[in-house]
């Protein structure tokens, strides 16, 4: 089908044909004009869609492409400013040698409000050399829900978005993924690598980690940087009912179908799969014991796609998740899970029992924005982690290592019944005050109950706790380890404090507090060892009339002349100080 008109050709329809054997089986130059073209539910073998200037409306939207020309796209869009569809399409270069670019985009020009779509697509060729996709040179596109098996490059663009695209690169000599700061919006993509060497790029600079493209585009904050288990990298990217792109793609859905016409999301309610297709996996809430790890009989390979399912699914009793030994480097943000309750618990522990052999990091990044936080819970209620090591390691400014931040994902719903156990919590390889090891927002004003750290070893963070806090939260933290901090526990404006038999040794700076609790509530601290520079224990407490606060049986030695034991700011009332 041929056109090279400089006349508008409106309102042309070309739908479910067979074309075989034609150099195209589409070409269009609309000269400027506002053509409107149509072409949908096509076949087209040994052909390819090549369409230019057209500005009237142009929709492309499920065909089956196969070219096996070396010297030609399977699909060519050029210098069309309209709000074009490109849409639940199958495209396949099949010349094994050196093909070019399957999908070629280039100067295309949406407009706010009235986007350009490119969405629900798989791009496959067999070229060993060869590019998936390309888009340059185009404004206010969005590349959503594409599935590809070679490289990706999306740079010299403007107001472009890319978000729940399935980057799959057969060729590890090339990068996976190439962008810029053209991309206003890159998140929930999922990158992977079947060779050893996995890259992407952002502005030119090559990267080896998603923690190394989150800190240069500052965004991806929900991308995942593994293996998307297709059925067939090669010639099939559907996924299989185990791959982590399910659950994973943002919610609401940016889109309602996938490539097949499937519902997204499948099982309704649930959350929509990365990529192109939507896999209808029946999504049982889960209970039982699950194995996370490297292992060939482990349910999940880490901590972000146990999460992903927990989202999906929910619970429907007790569950926990035992993890192999190993190194997992991820930053996880635990939004609310359905179903949890005092019974219901979510609980996440290393198998062997030793906080050695599971290691939970993340870089430190440049910026506190998306990220600045391993492990960061954000309304998951009745939850534990234990036996493991939680660290932020780098020399980058940002190192918190836990978050308690209700609302940060739209949830405005705050952890409840939150314990941290026999873990070790570190801060390594940085300096300066932006390194908490455990950090608490005090916005939104959400009250976080029950929160629980006990008996862990805490090092390297600017404070052990540095917790503005809101009136109504619950601490308890008890019999920890804290060492190398500047200062130690900080908590602020809770209605109820918890602080025993914790040991704080060699760690206060001059200005800092081993201990400091500011609350008009009955504060508890007993049983504590503070042995440092600084001032070992602050108060400002003024519990409500009819109760008292309670200071006793701590040891409390510093060592600067100028520093004080116990040292009162502000009003304090009903404090029995003894033993």
């Amino acid at each position: 089908v041929y056109s090279d008109n400089a006349t508008t050709e409106s309102a042309v329809s070309i739908l479910n044909n067979r074309m075989t054997n034609g150099l195209f089986g589409l070409f269009w130059d609309g000269n400027g004009q506002a053509d409107e073209i149509q072409f949908n539910g096509n076949i087209i073998e040994d052909g390819s869609i090549h369409v230019t200037a057209v500005d009237g409306g142009l929709e492309i939207v499920g065909n089956d492409v196969t070219q096996s020309l070396s010297a030609e796209e399977v699909i060519h869009v050029e210098s069309c400013d309209v709000a074009m569809l490109i849409g639940e399409n199958h495209f396949l270069h099949s010349n094994g040698s050196t093909p070019p670019t399957t999908g070629y985009f280039y100067g295309n020009n949406g407009s706010l409000g009235a986007e350009g779509v490119i969405r629900n697509n798989i791009f496959l060729t067999t070229g060993v050399y060869a590019g998936a996709v390309a888009i340059y040179a185009s404004s206010h596109q969005h590349y959503l829900h594409n599935s590809s098996n070679r490289r990706v490059v999306i740079v010299s663009n403007t107001d472009t978005e890319v978000r729940a695209n399935l980057f799959y690169n057969l060729n590890g000599s090339y990068r996976t993924f190439s962008g810029d700061n053209g991309i206003t919006l890159c998140d929930h993509n999922i990158y992977w690598s079947s060779s050893a060497t996995k890259q992407v790029s952002w502005n030119g600079t090559i990267l080896n980690s998603l923690a190394a493209l989150q800190a240069a585009n500052g965004m991806d904050a929900n991308s995942l940087w593994e293996d998307p288990l297709p059925v067939d990298p090669n010639v099939d990217l559907h996924i299989l009912s185990t791959s982590p792109c399910i659950g994973a793609a943002p919610d609401p859905p940016l889109v309602t179908v996938d490539i097949d016409q499937d519902t997204r999301p499948s099982p309704v309610a649930s959350v929509a799969d990365i990529g192109a297709d939507e896999n209808p996996v029946a999504c049982s809430p889960l209970s039982g014991t699950y194995i996370i790890g490297p292992s060939l009989g482990a349910d999940y390979p880490d901590f972000s796609t146990s999460v992903a399912q927990l989202i999906s699914c929910g619970i429907g009793g007790a569950v926990v998740f035992q993890v192999e030994p190993g190194t997992y480097t991820e930053a996880i943000t635990f939004p609310p899970v359905s179903g949890t309750s005092f019974i219901n618990t979510i609980t996440y522990e290393g198998i062997v029992g030793d906080s050695t052999q599971v290691i939970l990091n993340y870089p430190a990044t440049a910026t506190n924005s998306p990220i600045d936080h391993v492990l960061r819970f954000d309304g998951v209620d009745h939850v534990t982690f234990r036996h493991m090591t939680i660290e932020r390691y780098g020399p980058d400014t940002y190192g918190d290592v836990i978050h308690m931040n209700p609302g940060i994902s739209g949830s405005n719903d705050p952890s409840q019944h939150v314990t941290v156990e026999s873990c070790r919590i570190l801060r390594t390889g940085g300096s300066g005050t932006a390194r908490n090891l455990v950090n608490a927002a005090n916005f939104p004003a959400l009250n976080e109950i029950d929160i629980r750290f006990e008996g862990n070893f805490m090092s390297g963070g600017y404070y052990a706790f540095g917790n503005p806090g809101n009136h109504g939260d619950e601490w308890i933290i008890t019999g920890n380890t804290i060492q190398n901090c500047a200062g130690g526990i900080l908590i602020f404006q809770a209605s109820s404090v918890t602080i025993t038999d914790n040991r704080i040794e060699s760690t206060i700076a001059l200005g800092q507090p081993g201990i400091r609790v500011n609350c008009a509530c009955p504060a508890v601290v007993t049983g504590n060892q503070v042995i440092g520079r600084g001032r070992a224990v602050e108060l400002t407490i003024d519990p409500p009339p009819g109760q008292r606060a309670l200071l006793a049986n701590n040891s409390l030695i510093v060592s600067s002349g100028a520093a004080n034991g116990v040292q009162f700011i502000g009003l304090n009332e009903d404090i029995d100080l003894v033993f």
